[in-house]
C-alpha cells in the first residue's frame, strides 16, 4: 500500500478561496492522503466550509481552534498527523493535481527525507511568474550538502536576496519525524518570514535532500492579504526571525557560512522594514539618466534592485516605462513590485529604449549582449555608471 502523506492546511478567513484549494487538494492523483483542515479561530464562514469537506470525504479531519496565528495551526494539525510523510499548503492557494505522486516518487525513489520544488506566483491580473529552485536538481546528503546547499541557503545578489531553496514551506513534501523535530521549535508569535525558520533548519537536519525544478505549487497574491500590508511590530518579528535561525545555523554549520548569510539577510530585511514603515519602496539614492533619455519616450528598464527601483519611481514621472524587467524577478515581485522575466520583452511591439539599471559594468555589458541576441538594435540600449546622491549632491558610484 502507498505511503499516507497528511496535508495540513491552516484556515483563517478564505471563504472565498478554500473551493479551490480544496478541489485541488481532493483531486490529487496520489489517493492515500490525510487532509487536516485546521480552523485557526475563522470569523467568516470557514469554519462551515470545513465542516461540509469532512462530511463529503472520508479522508479529511477538521480542527476547530482559538486563532492562534499559521504556527500554532500547523503545530496543531501536526499533533494530529499520521502519515509518514506531511506537506502544507495555503488555503487561497492551489496545487497540480499530480504534486504529490511527484514528490512521493522522488522521496521513494531517493530516499529522501526532504523533497523541494518550486512554486507559480499567481498574480490577480493574471500574470504567472515561476520561481524555482536555485540550487540545480538533484539529490544532495552528506558533503554535496554543506559543499552546494549550505553555501547558497540564501544568498546575496543585485541587490536582493535569492534562495538556494525557495523558503516556501507549501513547496516541499517532509518525511514527518524532520518536520516535528523543527516545527514545534517555531516561535508561535513569529508571522512573518515563519516559513524560513522552519524550511532551513529542516534543510540542516535532513539526511538526504532532493530539488526538482518543477513548480507544482500556485501561491495567489492577493491585494487584500494582511501580509501585504504594514504592520507596527514587523522590526520585533525580523529579530524574533534571526534568534529563532542563529542557535540552529551555528549548531549545524561552525565555519559561519551561513551565519553570515543570516546577518546579512536580517539587515535586508530590517532596511526594507523601514522603508515600508516610511511608505518608500525605495530611497530615490540614484539619478535617472534624464540627459539621454527624452522625455515621454518608452523604455523598458532593466534592473529591480536599488538603482532600478530609484530609476523607476523617477522615470514614472517622466515618460512611459513600457516594461520593467529582471534576470531575477522574483524577490521585487515578492515584495509588490510589477516585474517581469527579460522573455517578456519578445510581447512588445516598439519601444525606443532599454535602461540598464546596474552598478556593475560587467553585469551591464552582459545584459547588453543579451539583449542584442535577442534582437534588440544597438542604439536602443543604455546604460551609464549610475550617479549616487549624497546629502543632496550627485557623484559616481
Amino acid at each position: 500500500m502507498d505511503k499516507l502523506i497528511s496535508i495540513i492546511i491552516p484556515v483563517y478567513n478564505v471563504a472565498p478561496y478554500i473551493h479551490r484549494c480544496m478541489e485541488s487538494v481532493l483531486g490529487q492523483t496520489y489517493r492515500n492522503l490525510e487532509i487536516i483542515l485546521v480552523n485557526d479561530g475563522s470569523t467568516d464562514r470557514s469554519g462551515e466550509l470545513c465542516d461540509f469537506y469532512q462530511s463529503a470525504d472520508l479522508r479529511v479531519k477538521v480542527i476547530h481552534k482559538k486563532n492562534g496565528g499559521q504556527v500554532s495551526a500547523k503545530k496543531k494539525g501536526l499533533e494530529v498527523a499520521s502519515g509518514s510523510h506531511v506537506g502544507y499548503v495555503d488555503p487561497d492557494d492551489w496545487i497540480d493535481l499530480d504534486m504529490y505522486e511527484g514528490l512521493m516518487k522522488l522521496a521513494i525513489q531517493h530516499q529522501a527525507d526532504f523533497i523541494a520544488c518550486g512554486y507559480i506566483k499567481e498574480e490577480e491580473d493574471q500574470v504567472s511568474v515561476e520561481v524555482k529552485n536555485r540550487i540545480p536538481k538533484g539529490i544532495y546528503s552528506g558533503k554535496n550538502l554543506k559543499d552546494i546547499i549550505y553555501p547558497n541557503m540564501f544568498k546575496f545578489q543585485s541587490e536582493s536576496f535569492l534562495d538556494g531553496i525557495v523558503s516556501s514551506g507549501c513547496s516541499k513534501l517532509y518525511e514527518k519525524e524532520l518536520l516535528i523535530q523543527n516545527q514545534f521549535k517555531v516561535d508561535d508569535q513569529l508571522q512573518i518570514n515563519e516559513d524560513v525558520a522552519c524550511v532551513y533548519p529542516c534543510v540542516l537536519n535532513a539526511k538526504k535532500v532532493y530539488v526538482t525544478d518543477k513548480c507544482y505549487y500556485h501561491y495567489r497574491i492577493r491585494s487584500d492579504s494582511t501580509m501585504r500590508g504594514r504592520r507596527t511590530d514587523e522590526l520585533h518579528q525580523i529579530f524574533l526571525l534571526r534568534n529563532q535561525l542563529e542557535s540552529c545555523f551555528l549548531k549545524n554549520e561552525p565555519t559561519g557560512i551561513l551565519h553570515e548569510q543570516l546577518e546579512a539577510f536580517i539587515q535586508w530585511l530590517s532596511v526594507v522594514s523601514l522603508k515600508k514603515q516610511l511608505g518608500l519602496k525605495t530611497s530615490a539614492m540614484y539619478l535617472f539618466p534624464y540627459r539621454h533619455i527624452e522625455k515621454n519616450s518608452a523604455i523598458i528598464l532593466w534592473g529591480a534592485g536599488s538603482v532600478g527601483q530609484s530609476y523607476y519611481y523617477q522615470a514614472s514621472h517622466y515618460c512611459k516605462i513600457s516594461l520593467w524587467i529582471d534576470s531575477s524577478p522574483e524577490p521585487a515581485v515578492q515584495n509588490g513590485l510589477n516585474v517581469f522575466p527579460p522573455e517578456k520583452i519578445k510581447e512588445l511591439v516598439s519601444f525606443d529604449k532599454v535602461v540598464i539599471a546596474m552598478n556593475d559594468e560587467k553585469i551591464a555589458n552582459t545584459i547588453n549582449e543579451q539583449l542584442l541576441s535577442m534582437g534588440v538594435e544597438k542604439n536602443k540600449i543604455f546604460w551609464q555608471k549610475p550617479v549616487i546622491e549624497k546629502q543632496g549632491f550627485f557623484f559616481l558610484n
